[in-house]
């Protein structure tokens, strides 16, 4: 079946401006990075630090993980930032673009800590899990608010 968008709802977005979409990278920290491999796609949500015109996502790695065979084979990877307050008024950001591993010795720990919250743990045992820090060098950003 094929329903009529005036049928629904709705509300127009608009462009954020540059100001606009850097003061909500920087404010959030958490978002939705998408990787694919093939033909499948891999969507998992990660902690992320912005600043200083970097996005640079933390990925926890398992000895199940499912994370590193397709982050090994993508070549563009999508990561998202989206909120709402009412039915209404929205936004969203979409990042695209190749991602890095950042050497190990690049951040202290302490600064790592004060850039990211807490790892979250879906049954890994901490001892058997890794962290890696990775920059999403953007190809395109383009921020959109109602």
């Amino acid at each position: 079946m094929t329903f009529e968008l005036s049928d629904f709802p709705y509300t127009y977005t608009i462009g954020m401006t540059d100001r606009e979409r850097d003061e909500k990278l920087s404010a959030e920290s958490v978002g939705v990075l998408g990787l694919a491999a093939e033909n499948t796609a891999y969507c998992v949500p990660v902690g992320y630090h912005y600043g200083d015109d970097r996005l640079i996502i933390r990925l926890l790695f398992g000895p199940q993980s499912k994370k590193r065979g397709y982050l090994d084979k993508t070549e563009t990877a999508m990561f998202v930032v989206y909120g709402h307050e009412g039915p209404r008024d929205s936004w969203s950001i979409i990042v695209r673009g190749s991602l890095t591993r950042i050497p190990d010795s690049t951040f202290s720990i302490a600064e790592c800590r004060s850039m990211f919250g807490p790892v979250r743990l879906f049954g890994e045992n901490v001892d058997e899990a890794t962290v890696e820090l990775y920059e999403l060098q953007p190809t395109s950003i383009v921020g959109r608010r109602t």
